[in-house]
């Protein structure tokens, strides 16, 4: 035997395995919205009328250039930026900012066509960040929290200038625009306010955050007396119903069994604590405790009879203008910002030419039409670019619906975006406040959380074309083809409108 051989050493005694902080990984996931919100801060901080030009002004470009810087440091590698320029919408988001460009370098007022340009890009910046810049599901979702939260924090800063005695009648403002940005900017925020509060996809905590938040944006969607905004709304309300049917319907499994469960019958009891009953419950007590009631009624009352409204009768002025406009020079158009500086010589009303160079203008020189407009600015082919945009999304949106068959967040998210761009759509009919840059910017926000959620899914293409070979999916080709059949349709009829 010998004596001399060593032992085996004696194994290590296992480490217990310490918890990783997540310090760091909330502070990661968190830097981002935050630069994000900031930058639409300072956007929606301009359209404040309590402010002189001459701060507003420094406050967009300001936004944009941040916006823009954000966008440039969350840049994906350059083998990812190749392959998003072939997929989803991006392609015809290209397009579209390089005809944008053109239109505003062939525009006689320079100074509109720069502000033109700049509100464009920073949609551009957002969608880019939101969609592309953001590499965790928790950080979009922390980016809609945190716009949810200003929504609700502007709403309340709405009833306490209504409690304070500046009443419900006129051109109100609040601290981030005139009642009309106001009630489109609350608007873009009621679907998913909603729909976190009522839908199955969402957590407890977030529930009930969203059973909080609802009556608040909902009360200040009412209170802004904004009935473009009201209509934007409902039309959500309306596809938010059809979508969660349609999940319903898609995910329900055949029973076997014609017996019908306890927990599947409805009972007074259920209904009276579900979601929706105490939402509308709440909405009702502020309308009755708030003694609004008329004022609500009198203002939806308006909306039946627009023939003999004069704000009504003025915005078809506006919108005829526009048309005319466009049907003069159907392809290019105007030139960007053109329509605001001489639409007078269309309209008879507004401001004049003279005046709006040396002063500038505001809502009086919109046309309250945001297709038109566009369309007088950049022709039938910028209008019928950003109706395609908005039509593609909404095309590759409900057909990715299908591959969600479990309930989450990020299918939550999908339907939430469908209902609000679906609604802003709407609400972009009669409203100026898709002119500005801060509610602008939020359209493209939820735009741009749509296409994040879908490429979760890689709805847009093949495994193969994740790996740099194979081709686009044929869904999107299809997309594609159907939302620009609708953007020419669409710039169509406003040039004949024109003629006519």
């Amino acid at each position: 035997m010998n004596i001399n051989k060593p032992y085996p050493p004696k194994p290590a005694p296992p480490r217990a395995p310490t918890r990783p902080s997540s310090r760091p990984h909330d502070l990661s996931n968190i830097t981002l919205p935050i630069g994000l919100l900031l930058g639409l801060l300072l956007l929606l901080a301009s359209e404040s009328p309590q402010l002189p030009r001459s701060i507003r002004i420094p406050l967009i470009q300001a936004g944009s250039l941040w916006l823009m810087t954000l966008a440039a440091l969350c840049s994906p590698p350059l083998q990812e930026l190749k392959r998003i320029v072939r997929e989803g919408i991006a392609p015809l988001l290209i397009i579209f900012l390089a005809w944008c460009l053109f239109t505003g370098a062939i525009a006689p007022y320079r100074g509109f066509a720069v502000f033109e340009i700049l509100r464009v890009f920073d949609g551009a910046a957002v969608f880019f960040i939101t969609a592309y810049g953001m590499r965790r599901p928790k950080e979009t979702l922390y980016a809609i929290l945190g716009l949810l939260g200003m929504g609700v924090a502007l709403c309340l800063y709405d009833f306490l200038t209504i409690s304070q005695g500046q009443g419900l009648i006129g051109i109100r403002s609040n601290v981030f625009g005139t009642h009309e940005n106001f009630g489109s900017l609350v608007m873009l925020m009621f679907p998913l306010t909603l729909l976190f509060a009522v839908s199955s996809d969402t957590d407890e905590r977030i529930r009930t955050a969203g059973l909080i938040a609802t009556p608040i944006v909902s009360g200040g969607l009412l209170l802004s007396l904004t009935r473009s905004a009201w209509i934007g709304g409902a039309a959500a309300l309306i596809a938010l119903a059809l979508l969660l049917l349609r999940v319903h319907l898609t995910n329900q499994k055949p029973s076997k069994t014609s017996k019908t469960s306890k927990t599947q019958k409805r009972s007074l009891s259920a209904f009276l604590g579900s979601p929706g009953f105490l939402i509308s419950l709440a909405l009702i007590g502020l309308v009755i405790a708030g003694g609004i009631g008329t004022v609500l009624s009198q203002r939806a009352i308006t909306i039946t009879e627009a023939h003999t409204d004069s704000s009504f009768t003025d915005r078809l002025r506006k919108w005829r203008g526009a048309c005319q406009m466009t049907a003069e020079k159907p392809l290019t158009g105007w030139g960007l910002g053109s329509y605001m500086v001489i639409q007078q010589r269309w309209t008879n009303q507004g401001d004049s030419e003279a005046k709006t160079l040396s002063q500038g203008t505001d809502h009086q020189n919109i046309a309250h039409n945001y297709y038109v407009q566009w369309a007088a600015d950049s022709g039938g082919v910028g209008v019928a670019l950003y109706v395609a945009l908005i039509m593609t999304f909404l095309i590759l949106a409900i057909q990715s619906l299908a591959q969600f068959k479990t309930a989450s967040i990020s299918r939550a998210l999908l339907i939430g975006c469908i209902a609000t761009v679906f609604g802003a759509a709407i609400d972009a009919i009669g409203a100026p406040s898709y002119n500005f840059h801060g509610v602008s910017s939020v359209f493209w926000l939820f735009l741009g959380t749509g296409v994040a959620v879908m490429r979760e899914k890689q709805v847009f293409s093949s495994p193969d074309v994740l790996s740099g070979s194979g081709e686009p999916s044929p869904s999107t080709g299809i997309a594609y083809l159907a939302g620009a059949g609708i953007g020419l349709t669409v710039a169509i009829i406003i040039i004949v409108a024109g003629r006519m």
